[in-house]
């Protein structure tokens, strides 16, 4: 797979037409289904321009605050008392790093204003999923698309819950998009990558976000097997663990000589995953809330949150469900390789995620399920031939996913009349699609 920087600016400038759309819609012409219902306010804020002053509303999150210290000054995440995302540092970094160029420009430009974090967390988070929609293109080796069909691509991967609500507040959560779009770039690959590169590249992403390790044992795993002499193998390249873990002692390094100990919030104030090692010894420190630190209560929770990811997700998966029936018999081997790819990472994240111990509405769900169906959805609708097929499908998808609320509300779902015109769009398709394929059979 060869780069291809046309494609991706042309994936970024269908992200900056398409997230103010999505803001639009959200908050003005949707304004009453807008609310994230859990840390999130959304606010009219006092903005300006210079001399030209005007309300703007924005959602404000809760831990908002830590993340602009951060962004100010990356040292303040390690000289503030226990920061809640001390170990998120390169997504703080790289916000930070932004937030200065534009503030350069802006000033440069004799341009005042007072929501340079706003605007660079909005304009990060963007790039973000350009990022993860770039390398899905390039593992599934989509060509000839034209701007049109690009656009259209990019409005179905935004509609995914996780962007839709997440590229306008400071978080890292979408990097759980770019995880398994890195997944599948690298395991779709017919190259084989250098240990060094991958174990560098992905020792500097787990600085971002921890699931990445995730993804480097995956790639680590598939060239042990990949080995006739595994034993030899594994002896020989041992060392690229440390190369891996290089990041993260330098940052810890740096952390001493500012003469602080390293903080990670995850595991000492939330107890996320660590929390099985003192189970394993008699010890249970969080218990209540979103917390399930006992075995088997940690699973019993992730159920009842499947569940619920489940039935949040209803329509989109019936919807892929039966398109993959539809499509199965024209779908490539080399493609069917490919989804299998996905399915795996998937499912490896799913497991994942249900040792976390803390489980609030949906979230952790949505970053293996949810991510995934969108992929799902979307290499679908590349590969429908008639017009008729796309209209149905993209209709279902649309009025589902645009309409349906935040995945933080207590009853999950908020009906509302337009989901029937998702169902009886998907029903249309079905049939449509079905007729299509008895044509071609004959």
């Amino acid at each position: 797979m060869k780069s291809n920087t046309k494609l991706f600016r042309n994936i970024y400038l269908s992200s900056l037409i398409i997230g103010p759309l999505i803001y639009y819609i959200i908050f003005h012409l949707l304004s009453t289904n807008s609310s994230y219902f859990i840390c999130v306010e959304i606010k009219n804020l006092d903005f300006f321009i210079n001399n030209f002053k005007f309300k703007f509303t924005y959602p404000v999150s809760c831990d908002q605050t830590n993340y602009y210290q951060g962004f100010e000054n990356m040292n303040n995440i390690i000289t503030s008392d226990k920061h809640p995302y001390q170990n998120r540092p390169l997504y703080i970094l790289f916000v930070s790093i932004f937030s200065k160029i534009l503030n350069f420009v802006f000033v440069l430009s004799g341009l005042d204003i007072n929501f340079l974090f706003q605007l660079s967390t909005f304009l990060v988070q963007l790039f973000i999923v350009s990022s993860g929609i770039y390398l899905i293109i390039q593992s599934f080796d989509i060509y000839e698309l034209n701007f049109f069909k690009l656009m259209i691509l990019c409005f179905i991967f935004f509609l995914n819950p996780i962007v839709k609500w997440g590229i306008f507040t400071p978080s890292h959560q979408l990097l759980t998009f770019v995880v398994i779009a890195s997944g599948m770039y690298i395991l779709s690959s017919n190259n084989s990558y250098s240990l060094f590169w991958v174990s560098i590249i992905f020792g500097l992403l787990f600085m971002a976000h921890r699931a990445f390790l995730l993804i480097y044992l995956i790639y680590v795993l598939k060239e042990i097997f990949l080995q006739k002499k595994r034993l030899l193998f594994i002896l020989n390249n041992f060392k690229f663990v440390f190369l891996f873990l290089l990041p993260y002692i330098v940052y810890s390094i740096y952390i001493r000589l500012l003469g602080y100990e390293p903080y990670d919030a995850a595991t000492e104030y939330w107890g996320q995953f660590i929390w099985v090692a003192y189970f394993l010894v008699g010890i249970v420190k969080h218990s209540g809330e979103w917390y399930c630190q006992t075995i088997p209560e940690n699973f019993l929770c992730y159920f009842r949150d499947t569940i619920n990811t489940l039935y949040y997700l209803a329509i989109p998966i019936i919807l892929a469900t039966g398109s993959y029936l539809l499509l199965n018999k024209t779908i490539s081997n080399k493609q069917k390789e490919k989804l299998k790819n996905l399915y795996i990472i998937v499912s490896i994240l799913f497991v994942f995620w249900s040792f976390i111990g803390w489980y609030p509405p949906l979230r952790f769900n949505l970053y293996s399920i949810g991510n995934g169906i969108a992929i799902i959805l979307s290499i679908q609708f590349l590969n429908l031939r008639h017009y008729s097929e796309k209209f149905l499908f993209l209709s279902s998808v649309t009025s589902y996913f645009l309409f349906i609320n935040h995945w933080n509300y207590e009853n999950v779902i908020i009906m509302n009349p337009v989901f029937f015109l998702s169902v009886v769009s998907m029903l249309l398709y079905f049939i449509v699609g079905y007729k299509n394929l008895n044509e071609r059979v004959m």
